[in-house]
């Protein structure tokens, strides 16, 4: 079922199912490869996946099989242009996500802030302040 542009879901995946054959459009933002399988899972027929997490530069177990089975559209981006503002907006309206942001750092400690960044297991969403 096709739904008009603007009619927006999202799921806290630790609260909901995930649907199957519901999304026109799924925006993976988390780059883990247990994500995008169920990324495909819930795309609609034609419909379009977005990635837009960075993934690990290493072989990892995707199940591809939906692509096909659903017509569906697989697309890379590589992070943001002026998407940032309309995401600090979000972000602004709605507090119970803004807990996202798992550390802040100052631009000075920029090296510590990467280095935790790219550890999932110590981090969700790092800033820096500057």
């Amino acid at each position: 079922m096709r739904k008009k542009w603007g009619d927006i879901q999202t799921l806290n995946i630790t609260e909901h199912e995930v649907p199957e054959d519901q999304f026109d459009v799924v925006l993976e933002c988390s780059g883990a490869t247990p994500a995008i399988s169920t990324a495909f899972k819930a795309v609609d027929i034609g419909g379009i996946i977005i990635q837009v997490g960075n993934l690990q530069d290493q072989d990892a177990p995707i199940n591809l099989s939906p692509i096909n089975i659903k017509q569906a559209t697989y697309r890379g981006c590589y992070r943001f242009n002026s998407e940032i503002v309309d995401a600090l907006k979000v972000l602004e309206k709605n507090e119970s996500i803004g807990n996202v942001v798992t550390q802040i750092y100052n631009i000075e400690e920029y090296k510590e802030a990467f280095k935790i960044a790219a550890n999932s297991k110590l981090s969700s969403k790092v800033m820096i302040a500057f």
